[in-house]
């Protein structure tokens, strides 16, 4: 699966490096990222399907959705 994030790319590379020195592989992190969009926080933990379900915070304009 491709992931678009720094943090990804940045686990890959280190990943590449261990395997090119012959030491064993990190432990996969689950996949995550946040941005700041105006005033809007956006946070995802783990990997999104085909299904979402809507989710409202209390005070905010914004609806955000999660698996």
């Amino acid at each position: 699966r491709r992931l678009e994030s720094w943090a990804n790319a940045q686990n890959e590379g280190i990943a590449v490096a261990h395997a090119l020195l012959g030491l064993e592989r990190p432990a996969e992190e689950i996949p995550w990222f946040w941005s700041d969009q105006y005033d809007a926080n956006i946070q995802m933990l783990g990997a999104c399907g085909d299904e979402f379900t809507a989710l409202r915070r209390p005070g905010l304009r914004t609806t955000a959705s999660l698996q």
